[in-house]
């Protein structure tokens, strides 16, 4: 499970209690400048032991920038994020999932991974949490990266699609876990290894 454009007030909290109640480790990429303003949400999620990535710093379309105000969309959200949460950040989701050669190289240069997704349930849309539900099930299969947005009014819709993706996922069978158990097992399955 990962969640876009956090940390939000409105959402972030009760995305929070349902995966604790689940037993449910995410990835939050979340855009610098609103950690800039809820800090303490940046706390709760480390504090809750998910994995928190870099999503820009204005969520702006990279190709369009600079390469000096892309370099500060991400290193300004990688400052954030490390001072608040004492953690390296690893990951990085480009906003839109379009990053062009110079992004790639500013990635490689820190040592970041790009992670893209898997199921598109369009949410941003607000079609509702049983049409997200029912966009994501449809699509779901092992190593996929569930995306959903913590943005605006789709916030409720959200959290509701959540618990609810948790709970028939794991009826099918799947097991949610954190983004890097996720890549080191999909690493191990490329090299022929089991995973450890």
């Amino acid at each position: 499970m990962t969640f876009d454009d956090g940390p939000n007030p409105e959402t972030t909290p009760a995305l929070l209690e349902t995966l604790a109640e689940h037993g449910v480790n995410a990835t939050f990429f979340l855009v610098g400048s609103l950690a800039f303003r809820h800090e303490s949400l940046v706390e709760q999620i480390a504090a809750g032991g998910h994995t928190i990535g870099n999503h820009s710093l204005n969520h702006r379309f990279m190709p369009l920038l600079t390469t000096a105000v892309l370099e500060q969309e991400i290193d300004r959200t990688n400052d954030q994020l490390t001072s608040i949460t004492g953690r390296k950040v690893e990951y990085f989701r480009p906003p839109y999932g379009i990053i062009d050669s110079r992004a790639a190289d500013c990635l490689t240069e820190r040592a970041m991974t790009p992670v893209y997704w898997g199921p598109v349930p369009l949410d941003w849309e607000a079609p509702g949490s049983r049409r997200v539900v029912k966009r994501v099930m449809r699509r779901l299969s092992n190593g996929s990266l569930v995306v959903l947005h913590e943005i605006g009014l789709i916030g409720k819709q959200t959290i509701s699609a959540a618990k609810e993706i948790i709970c028939k996922g794991r009826e099918l069978g799947f097991e949610f876990v954190g983004i890097q158990e996720l890549m080191d097992t999909e690493l191990a399955k490329a090299s022929g290894r089991a995973p450890s």
